[in-house]
């Protein structure tokens, strides 16, 4: 018994230590969006992920109004333009994030079934959303959490790199 508690204990510090890092540290985006991108979507997607990173509510509502009207333009799925929607006119950044992954989940998919023209990092977090996980699409290979934001701001891996 007190080997299983021994393991228990040994797994749960390797998991937050893992996530959390060594020193907290203040949430910055520090991801440039790239300049020539010929792809709209993911330049407003990059702002928005940006903005949750920060949990910046004001930024974040503002970005997801703009990918609503693009995504609306080009004719996406309602359900991904009402994500935008809804982060758009949302106060709650935890509530943000709900629909932020709706809105990545559908662009990692089509991201997957097609090519981008530029290198895009798909990332994971296993403690996302009461540790059902999470992804996001980032242009570097830096971690950057938008669903933790400075509480666990490197928590997550790169899960796949698509060019």
């Amino acid at each position: 018994m007190k080997t299983f508690i021994l393991t228990i204990a040994i797994a749960s510090f390797s998991c937050v230590t893992s996530c959390t890092g060594n020193q907290p540290e203040a949430a910055t985006a520090n991801e440039p969006i790239a300049e020539s991108t010929d792809q709209p979507v993911v330049t407003a997607y990059i702002q928005l992920k940006n903005a949750l990173v920060l949990s910046d509510v004001a930024a974040a509502s503002a970005a997801a109004g703009s990918l609503a009207e693009i995504l609306a333009k080009e004719g996406a799925d309602s359900n991904i333009t009402e994500a935008a929607s809804g982060i758009a006119s949302g106060e709650d950044v935890d509530q943000q994030r709900v629909h932020f992954k709706i809105i990545s989940d559908h662009l990692i998919k089509t991201i997957n079934s097609g090519s981008t023209g530029q290198t895009l990092f798909i990332q994971y977090c296993p403690m996302a959303f009461d540790n059902d996980g999470a992804s996001w699409i980032s242009l570097s290979e830096d971690i950057r959490n938008p669903y933790f934001g400075d509480q666990m701001l490197h928590c997550g891996s790169v899960e796949k790199i698509i060019e």
